[in-house]
């Protein structure tokens, strides 16, 4: 037990309590191993009483598995044990009783019970979790340029921020559904239903061609989103014949319900986008956050989007199956926003990636650098995306396993 012994001795006094807990990530520990691991912990000096409810001081040891073990870890992963005493916890519980206290911000929020709901609304943890790293608190001011049926700004209404979000689909604002009870719903109904402040503004917007102004700059304190990106839902921008034939006009007697045709939004073009609005939106030290999908085996740093007002603070991987997985990219606004400066990394963006191949895996689809070990294998078996000539390849060179399409 390497702590010094001055600073262990507040929290191993004979007139304090505490508790030891065991857990384990990436593995499952019985009962019989847990007690094993507090029985082989006897050689340190706790001198106070153990108290299961509510200590004083509560100790967590974890030990991870190794990748030997089918739980989605890679295979050079090795075991490894932390042991350590809880300083802090997060918002789940809010009652003085730690151990007994619900989970209940979560709880609170959960999708099953929430009113306005959508095949790709965001999991209540991970939007509390993107809330977090955009550091949303009281009296931030929060955007979504993808909002939906609005989880992630409900996340940041949690945390007492005031919201605004925007969408192409015309159901963000107009209510099409009803609840179970008969009552027609929309966005605002799941603020309501939990009493946080409703939006401040929820537009009909096309990302592509936002309808802000053009010189509204440092305004919000976050942009939050979970961009389109061919997972579960296809991105869309206005487009089509229509625009293509020349000037779309829109007679006076249409415009209350008109609905602009869309077309296909590519996820770069999206991406970039977006970076590029965030970072004239935002205020100087404010965060973007967002998610941007990857392919296990397939996934380098490069792939990444990158702004010159743009810092990339983290970026973390959510493993979604075998072979798919998204990565939650923050960035922090470092610098003002420069259009012809940003016009240029953008286009020297797009230059480098003309240059890669793309392959389609699983509903969506990524790009390989050449600079990938696996550039040349993937282009012998696979063709473009949508080829119908496409074979399987396997890129780790395990049969059976991470294949792509």
């Amino acid at each position: 037990f390497f702590f010094p012994e001055d600073k262990q001795a507040p929290y191993i006094r004979e007139d304090t309590t505490f508790k030891i807990v065991v857990e384990g990530f990436g593995c499952a520990l019985d009962l019989e191993e847990q007690l094993d691991v507090i029985r082989d912990l006897s050689f340190m000096k706790f001198k106070g009483k153990v108290r299961l409810s509510n200590p004083e001081h509560e100790f967590w040891y974890i030990q991870t598995a190794d990748g030997n073990r089918n739980n989605g870890m890679d295979d050079d992963i090795p075991k490894r044990v932390y042991f350590g005493r809880e300083v802090g916890r997060g918002n789940r519980n809010n009652s003085a009783n730690k151990t007994t206290a619900p989970r209940q911000l979560i709880t609170k929020l959960a999708l099953k019970d929430r009113k306005y709901l959508g095949p790709t609304s965001m999991d209540t943890e991970m939007s509390l979790i993107m809330a977090n790293q955009g550091l949303v608190c009281e009296r931030s001011w929060v955007y979504d340029p993808f909002v939906g049926t609005g989880s992630v700004l409900v996340a940041a209404a949690a945390f007492g921020a005031k919201t605004m979000g925007s969408d192409i689909d015309i159901r963000c604002v107009r209510p099409d559904k009803f609840s179970k009870c008969g009552e027609k719903v929309s966005l605002q109904s799941n603020f309501l239903q939990y009493g946080f402040a409703p939006p401040v503004g929820v537009l009909r917007m096309d990302s592509h061609r936002p309808a802000l102004r053009k010189d509204l700059e440092c305004v919000f304190d976050a942009v939050i989103c979970d961009p389109p990106y061919g997972m579960r839902a296809g991105g869309r921008k206005s487009g089509g014949r229509k625009f293509e034939a020349g000037p779309y006009v829109i007679r006076e007697e249409q415009r209350p319900s008109h609905i602009p045709s869309t077309q296909p939004y590519p996820m770069y073009e999206c991406m970039d986008d977006l970076l590029d609005f965030s970072a004239r939106i935002l205020k100087l030290g404010g965060r973007l956050v967002y998610f941007f999908p990857a392919a296990v085996d397939l996934y380098e740093d490069q792939q990444v989007p990158q702004h010159p007002a743009l810092r990339l603070v983290s970026n973390s991987e959510q493993v979604l199956s075998t072979y798919r997985a998204r990565r939650l990219i923050t960035m922090e606004k470092v610098g003002d926003y420069h259009r012809e400066e940003a016009l240029k990394s953008r286009r020297q963006q797009e230059g480098v990636r003309s240059e890669w191949k793309e392959v389609s895996c699983g509903t969506s689809t990524t790009l390989v650098s050449p600079s990938h070990a696996c550039f040349d294998r993937l282009e012998l078996c696979i063709g473009p995306a949508g080829d119908p000539r496409m074979e399987m390849a396997v890129p780790s060179g395990k049969p059976g396993r991470n294949k792509y399409w």
